[in-house]
């Protein structure tokens, strides 16, 4: 690949990752985007080689401004927008749930605030009537998805709108459709080397090693779900996978030791947590700490203490290590050993 050229492989993460974003979603669908990153590369990818043109992408920050309501309205693929440039310019009431008034960013009388784009997305909702399914990349915030975001279904690097509201006003998690794109739809080209290891050999800056986040923040929700429904071995396939993509992510380093300890396999449980503690660089760790908790509600005590005797060779003054290590010891009968580890550590 390096003999290709620089140019070609600094290119391709964004290349990738652009597309794995257009193939998440079905033909004719509407899909919103946030920023530049997660949008000019799309547009790239459709307009220079027609990839996916069938998608019409909808940048959420630009929808704010009238020409490009205007460009949504008129350029195919189009959206279902009625309203006439008088309207879209603010000089003519449109209709906004059930307040006619102007095209602009205001509080209504029941409290609530809109933006332009969330006045847009009420009318191209409306219109739609389902015909076309709207989708969100996950890079797009919560508060720019507004009052559509309890209705979300998260389907791996995408968010698909439902007519159905969530009882806990957070977006469902399509484990299924979510595995399914993650291990036959795909591309992780330039995010992993031959072994299947995160590819550090290409220069990743800030702004590209936050998006890439969101492949193992994806598969840590497949892993963390399917160990809930029962299904270990994918649980464990898809943590596993996360690890290797980011070893240091925090849901990895909570869910990967407590699914192995839900198969009852204290051992791998225990290496698990071994190989994730190098990179939790914050003592005393959350996640170590449950782990230990853990340990001992299975009555694992020995290796409760085991593990707490790793956590303080990592960070020797943090006293919740040395209360972990005293429990472990108590609870397992080692009593002597429990006193005359308080001895040395004080």
């Amino acid at each position: 690949d390096r003999s290709r050229g620089l140019g070609d492989v600094y290119k391709r993460q964004p290349y990738y990752y652009s597309r794995n974003i257009l193939d998440s979603v079905p033909e004719n669908a509407i899909l919103c985007t946030y920023g530049d990153n997660d949008t000019f590369p799309l547009w790239y990818l459709q307009e220079v080689e027609g990839f996916r043109t069938d998608v019409r992408v909808v940048n959420l920050s630009l929808v704010n401004l009238p020409w490009y309501i205007k460009q949504l309205r008129d350029y195919e693929p189009s959206l279902p927008i009625t309203w006439t440039d008088r309207q879209i310019d603010g000089l003519e009431p449109v209709q906004f749930r059930r307040w006619t008034t102007d095209l602009r960013p205001q509080r209504f009388p029941d409290g609530s605030v809109a933006w332009i784009r969330d006045m847009v997305l009420w009318h191209v909702i409306q219109n739609n009537r389902w015909n076309q399914d709207i989708y969100f990349a996950i890079t797009v915030p919560n508060d720019a998805i507004g009052m559509f975001y309890p209705y979300l279904e998260m389907e791996g690097m995408v968010f698909r709108l439902t007519p159905t509201e969530n009882d806990s006003d957070i977006p469902r998690v399509d484990v299924e459709k979510m595995w399914e794109n993650f291990t036959e739809l795909y591309d992780f080209t330039s995010v992993v080397d031959q072994e299947g290891k995160a590819d550090h050999t290409i220069h990743r800056d800030p702004q590209t090693a936050h998006l890439l986040r969101n492949y193992p923040a994806s598969l840590g929700r497949i892993g963390w779900f399917s160990a809930q429904d029962g299904n270990y071995e994918r649980a464990i396939r898809a943590l596993e996978w996360a690890y290797d993509l980011e070893p240091g992510f925090p849901m990895v380093a909570s869910a990967l030791p407590i699914v192995y300890l839900q198969m009852n396999d204290v051992e791998a449980a225990l290496e698990a947590g071994r190989r994730v503690l190098p990179h939790q660089p914050d003592h005393p760790s959350t996640a170590a700490l449950e782990l230990g908790d853990a340990f001992l509600q299975v009555e694992a005590d020995d290796a409760a203490a085991e593990w707490a005797g790793d956590l303080l060779a990592a960070a020797p003054n943090e006293p919740e290590y040395m209360m972990l290590r005293v429990r472990a010891l108590l609870l397992s009968g080692r009593i002597e050993e429990a006193r005359s580890d308080v001895d040395n550590w004080m």
